[in-house]
């Protein structure tokens, strides 16, 4: 009873603080109306969170925000369980400027509740923010000042709303509680516009239709995607998903976006229909798919794109990363019309390995499909599937069906066998030789290698970013080695943090390196084993140029990438070694030279001009043999050499900087 008169005084106090109808008020809080009027509590135009926020607190189930003679002005807003929101034809509910300072602020969040509608009336009601101003120096940086939150929620249905002009998303679905994902979601009737960051991001969901809605113009901050679903962690699934008769057209970012590196088999199977979906003049992508296929995070489940069609959309549509056995991705009845027209006489379909692939990629059926290319002269320049591996070529395999190729009047239809991906397009090599993992291992300088005087002619590699120099040294000896922190084009900077990683895992900060400047550095390691000596060069390179310990560059975990200079560097083979490779590569229209001798010398392998990567595979012979081989990089003859990189195989993956510092595993 105290509680009661309690909440009864505050809806007292605020309606009598703006003068409206109290007396309506006290009996929706006596439970006698469980209909209410928003301007029950109050109206001004120039704030009225206080007024709107006690109508939503009250105890009417059903709460009309009815019209007036101007917008609703509110600052955040929160929705709590068992309401019915009624936005009557026309209302705009408006973000109130110079407010949404937090960098989470929503105008209406849903957060832990459950059984609640929010719904416009007849042709539909506005919620607006004031995406512009969040640009401005008057506000701290932020891509989430959504229009409407719906976090770990049950039972949420959104209906027949304009939301546009966010900081963030239209829509935003994710997690308050772990372990409790938004369930039981309808959005229909939606128009999310001119949002900056997604018109609709899906960080969780169960159970959820979307049907009928538009997500267009967004616009503002990365991804800028009409839909993008991206988990953050391994708990957070995406099951039983359905969008019907939904619209994307002229996002930034792309249209249908699926980001799922961060899904993991752990979380469930990945379930989602887009059914009868249109992407429509999008600059990048209609449709792109991302998920991880590394030794045992490949997930599973379906995602199946029916009756859908994708229209003048430049990017073309994109899967990456998917495992042959792993997520069920199918096009059925499905139409491409004049996407992606920069690659004429490709397919506008792409398969890449992404960043997180360590096998062959695939998983994908066609039934149906049609492409038209009005722009192309025949179909027999088409190519059904386009395979961009960029550095690593692990192969496709899992891809069938039919795609009918239509241009200039010609129809071509395309059967994929079960054996097609994998006879077009089978895969490099290099890799699929396992990667040598360093982690955990102790090193020894080979036998008839010397240290103690400095080394002063080391190759002019130059490490772009952070540059990782690793030194062999043991307790109570001295390190010395000289760095140099160079200038990539135009980029400026003023100095670089220079640190040291102990063997240990303890970290020793040094002092700064001068931008376009060498400078030595000594210490006395006070532990056994492999130092990294860390330069952080941001868009800009370093190099090492004399060392009197054992040094070598890293090509692990991924690739070494560096710019501009070259020179010989060696690999040592342990004996007894199998399959080896190097796999070097240039950057679009950046290209380096590269030539590999063997223990005695002898050149035996050798390319004048290299952009897409290629590889040099040393046979089992070889490697059983084992020696010191060496690379030597260098600018192709009238290219601009600057990105170039390099990741060793199937041996320690390190670049020795001179013969004698070569080391082993002991």
């Amino acid at each position: 009873m105290k509680l009661w008169s309690f909440c009864f005084s505050l809806c007292f106090l605020a309606v009598s603080a703006i003068g409206a109808d109290a007396g309506k008020v006290a009996r929706v809080a006596s439970g006698e109306l469980t209909e209410a009027y928003a301007s029950w509590w109050g109206y001004d135009g120039a704030d009225d969170t206080e007024a709107l926020q006690a109508a939503l607190n009250s105890r009417a189930s059903r709460i009309v925000i009815d019209r007036q003679a101007g917008s609703w002005v509110v600052r955040p807003l929160e929705v709590s369980s068992n309401k019915e929101i009624v936005f009557q034809e026309g209302v705009e509910l408006l973000a109130k400027r110079g407010e949404f300072k937090g960098l989470t602020d929503a105008l209406m969040r849903i957060r832990s509740a459950e059984n609640v509608t929010l719904r416009g009336e007849g042709k539909g009601a506005t919620l607006r923010m004031h995406k512009a101003d969040y640009h401005t120096d008057q506000y701290k940086r932020s891509e989430w000042r959504h229009g409407i939150s719906i976090l770990s929620s049950k039972n949420i249905r959104i209906e027949n709303l304009t939301i546009k002009e966010t900081g963030g998303d239209g829509i935003y679905l994710g997690i308050a509680r772990r372990g409790v994902p938004p369930t039981d979601i309808v959005i229909k009737k939606v128009v999310c516009d001119a949002n900056n960051r997604q018109g609709i991001s899906v960080i969780s969901a169960v159970n959820m239709l979307i049907e009928d809605t538009q997500m267009i113009n967004t616009a503002g901050t990365a991804p800028q995607a009409g839909i993008d679903f991206e988990p953050n962690r391994d708990d957070e699934p995406l099951r039983d998903i359905v969008m019907r008769n939904c619209l994307t057209a002229n996002n930034q970012g792309g249209g249908y976006m699926f980001y799922l590196p961060n899904m993991r088999p752990s979380g469930g199977k990945l379930g989602v229909t887009l059914e009868k979906c249109v992407a429509r003049d999008e600059p990048r992508s209609g449709f792109s798919f991302t998920t991880r296929n590394e030794d045992g995070t490949s997930i599973e489940g379906y995602l199946r794109v029916v009756d859908c069609l994708f229209e003048r959309c430049a990017g073309g549509l994109w899967v990456a990363g998917n495992s042959p056995k792993g997520v069920d991705v199918s096009f059925e009845n499905v139409v491409v019309r004049d996407c992606d027209g920069r690659n004429a006489g490709l397919s506008p379909f792409v398969a890449n390995p992404g960043r997180y692939s360590e096998a062959p990629m695939g998983g994908i059926r066609f039934k149906n499909v049609v492409v038209e290319q009005a722009s192309l002269l025949n179909a027999s320049e088409f190519v059904p599937i386009r395979y961009e591996c960029g550095f690593d070529d692990y192969g496709l395999r899992n891809i069938t069906g039919d795609i009918t190729f239509s241009a200039g009047g010609e129809r071509r239809r395309y059967d994929l066998a079960e054996d097609w991906a994998a006879k077009a397009y089978p895969g490099a090599i290099a890799s699929n030789i396992k990667v040598w993992s360093p982690a955990g291992k102790r090193f020894k300088l080979v036998e008839g290698g010397s240290t103690g005087e400095e080394v002063s002619n080391l190759p002019n590699l130059r490490t772009r970013g952070t540059g990782v120099y690793w030194v062999l040294a043991n307790a109570g000896e001295t390190v010395q080695v000289r760095l140099f922190f160079g200038q990539l084009g135009r980029y400026e900077a003023n100095q670089a943090a220079v640190n040291v990683l102990k063997p240990s895992g303890k970290t020793e900060v040094l002092e700064p390196l001068p931008f376009k400047s060498s400078k030595a550095y000594s210490f006395v390691a006070d532990e056994s084993g492999v130092y990294q000596i860390r330069v952080e060069a941001g868009t800009n390179w370093s190099r090492i140029e004399s060392c009197n310990r054992p040094v070598w560059l890293s090509t692990w975990p991924g690739k070494l990438g560096m710019v501009t200079g070259g020179g010989k560097a060696y690999v040592y083979v342990p004996r007894g070694s199998g399959e080896f490779a190097f796999r070097i590569s240039g950057d679009p229209g950046e290209a380096v030279a590269a030539k590999v001798s063997d223990p005695e010398g002898n050149v035996v392998w050798s390319k004048d001009v290299i952009v897409n990567g290629v590889e040099f595979v040393g046979t089992a012979e070889q490697g059983k043999a084992g020696g010191l081989w060496s690379i030597e990089l260098s600018r192709a003859k009238d290219m601009v050499m600057e990105d170039h990189h390099l990741r060793i195989y199937g041996i320690p993956p390190f670049l020795v900087l001179a013969p004698q510092f070569a080391v082993e595993p002991q």
